[in-house]
């Protein structure tokens, strides 16, 4: 039995303010710097986002 190797992976994370509280319903932009394909998500109530799946690559998060 062989065992591929993936392309692919998950990220996640957590919005908070200045004072560490939980940012829910913030708009999260994932962007592949090399691509330029963005992905958009919104945090849950816990402030947290995830995207998945993503292809292997650079990335940059932007939250507003």
């Amino acid at each position: 039995m062989g065992f591929g190797q993936l392309d692919q992976g998950s990220i996640t994370g957590q919005v908070t303010d200045s004072t560490g509280a939980a940012v829910p319903k913030a708009d999260v932009a994932l962007k592949n710097t090399d691509t330029g394909l963005v992905l958009k998500a919104q945090t849950d109530n816990n402030g947290i986002f995830t995207f998945s799946p993503v292809k292997i690559g650079d990335y940059s998060v932007t939250v507003t």
